[in-house]
């Protein structure tokens, strides 16, 4: 699965030919090529969605600047199928991790639940360690959708008003599961000032208890 390159070709591929640093030496590259590829795809780091490639027309993707270690790398590769896998990443090496269809995705299906009939329209939703978000004012309720390689993950949800929220979710392959986050309801502090800024589903107004009426 490793290719390895001689140190001075994979210094030059991380820092552009610049001077020589200790730096890129800890630094390694991942590679490969994903097959049925669409305009979404992505290839990322888990836990660091700051390290992501976007596949060329074949479906190559090379994700450059990782700390050597152990990391998982996570691949999205269409609707239907992406990829996760552990990879051992060395310091100054090109890591090849071939060709892939990937493997059926799960789908996380999420509802959020809020006091008092607010609105939850104003809010995003995020998969922690990833580059995956959601505006919730630009998806339909039915459409607030995830789809993800099988594993666990952490889905965070945010609202003006009501606060934020983590819950721990499962996915496995081919299965839809329900993602439900409830917020609590609004005590006034910063950041939980209820329906004044999360406003109110339907023609409901804000009551001074900060619930919707």
């Amino acid at each position: 699965m490793r290719t390895v390159l001689p140190a001075l070709l994979a210094i030059l591929a991380l820092t552009g030919c610049g001077g020589l640093e200790n730096e890129p030496l800890t630094l390694g590259v991942v590679r490969g090529t994903l097959l049925g590829t669409n305009l979404m795809s992505s290839a990322f780091v888990f836990g660091r969605p700051d390290l992501v490639a976007t596949p060329n027309v074949a479906g190559g993707f090379e994700i450059r600047g990782i700390p050597a270690g152990s990391v998982e790398v996570l691949s999205l590769i269409n609707a239907d199928f992406a990829d996760r896998r552990a990879v051992n990443v060395e310091g100054g090496l090109v890591t090849d991790l071939g060709s892939t269809t990937g493997r059926p995705v799960g789908f996380f299906e999420l509802e959020l639940i809020a006091p008092g009939f607010q609105s939850v329209s104003k809010g995003s939703v995020s998969v922690a360690g990833t580059p995956l978000s959601l505006e919730l004012s630009a998806h339909e309720p039915n459409e607030w959708v995830f789809h993800l390689p099988a594993g666990c993950y952490e889905v965070e949800a945010t609202v003006p008003g009501l606060g934020s929220k983590t819950v721990n979710a499962c996915a496995s392959e081919t299965q839809h599961h329900e993602v439900h986050i409830e917020f609590p309801v609004p005590d006034g502090s910063p950041g939980r000032e209820g329906c004044a800024v999360s406003g109110c589903m339907g023609l409901l107004r804000c009551l001074p208890d900060r619930s919707c009426g």
